[in-house]
């Protein structure tokens, strides 16, 4: 699902394959790993929620 949102980010952003390529050359497990290279799209991309699973944590001072 997301190998599609790839290409469509990489022909509106050309600076992105840059990132990613460097980022492939520069890390060798995630040169070898599909899940985080996808991830690495997803992240950037209109659909990523950077809220995911943070949860408000209140905390009652009793004096």
């Amino acid at each position: 699902a997301v190998v599609p949102l790839a290409h469509q980010m990489i022909q509106q952003y050309p600076e992105l394959l840059q990132a990613f390529n460097q980022k492939k050359q520069a890390d060798k497990a995630f040169a070898e790993d599909e899940e985080q290279q996808m991830r690495f799209f997803y992240e950037r991309s209109p659909f990523y929620d950077q809220q995911y699973l943070k949860y408000p944590v209140l905390f009652e001072l009793k004096p």
